[in-house]
Formats: C-alpha cells, structure tokens, sequence
C-alpha cells in the first residue's frame, strides 16, 4: 500500500505542478487505478488537498507543497510524539515550540488539528495557558 500511494503521490506532483487538477484526468493519465479511498488516504495524512466543484460534481486534487526539509508528519505520528513528550501539563509556548522543531512552518495547523480531534487540551491556571494531554475515561476507570 505504501509503495502504491508513494507512486501515486509521484504521478500527482509531476502532472499537476502544483496546481489543481481534476480526478478524472489523473485517472486517465497514471497506470495505477488511483481510488476514492486512495484519496482520502494522501488527503489524511497531509499530502493532497481536494475539493468537490458542485455545479459538475468533479473531484479536483492537488499535491500540497513540501516543508522545508522535513517530508512531513502524518497525524498518526505526530500523536503518538505528542503522547511521548506530554507527560504532564506543558506551557503553551513551549508546547508551540516542540510542533515548530517537529512540523514546521505549518505546526499552527497542526496544533488545531490537534485541538480539534481531542488529542490536547488548553488549560488556564493564574493567566498561564498550558496544554495537557486528554485521558480517556475508560482508562482512568481501570
């Protein structure tokens, strides 16, 4: 599967330049039968953009430009690193910093990602903000 979307993703980068291009024409030009699930895939873990035009109902791609030197973090990676290093509540700066050495330029859309999916939680105490890790009750209770 990895060797299929690293192919996949290859053809997307040299067809479209960076630009948007529709799902119909990537289907017709690559030799891998690219799926609605192989989309969904590349788009999960950061590597492609899409959207849906409603008027004709065509999908459109586009490969999302590389960090500076870094390949990028799927989400998956970047909570199990967030696990590890979030011991116990860490101050909001410091916490911006380890996404800013781990990420990136784009560590600001990876904190709300973050934030979004119930992985950390903001805490203030005496004006300070500080991030913590959310537990899951079911683990607390046993």
């Amino acid at each position: 599967m990895e060797d299929r979307l690293t192919g996949i993703i290859e053809a997307l980068r040299v067809m479209s330049g960076g630009k948007w291009i529709s799902l119909r024409s990537v289907r017709k030009r690559i030799p891998v039968n690219m799926t609605l699930k192989d989309l969904l895939e590349l788009s999960r873990r950061g590597l492609v953009e899409s959207y849906v035009d409603l008027a004709s109902g065509e999908v459109y791609v586009r490969v999302r430009p590389s960090n500076s030197g870094n390949n990028g973090i799927n989400v998956t990676e970047l909570v199990e690193l967030i696990k590890n290093e979030l011991k116990e509540p860490m101050p909001k700066p410091a916490f911006e910093e380890l996404l800013r050495r781990v990420i990136g330029d784009r560590w600001i859309q990876a904190y709300l990602e973050l934030i979004n999916r119930g992985i950390v939680r903001e805490l203030d105490f005496n004006g300070i903000t500080f991030l913590a890790l959310v537990r899951d009750e079911q683990k607390q209770a046993q």
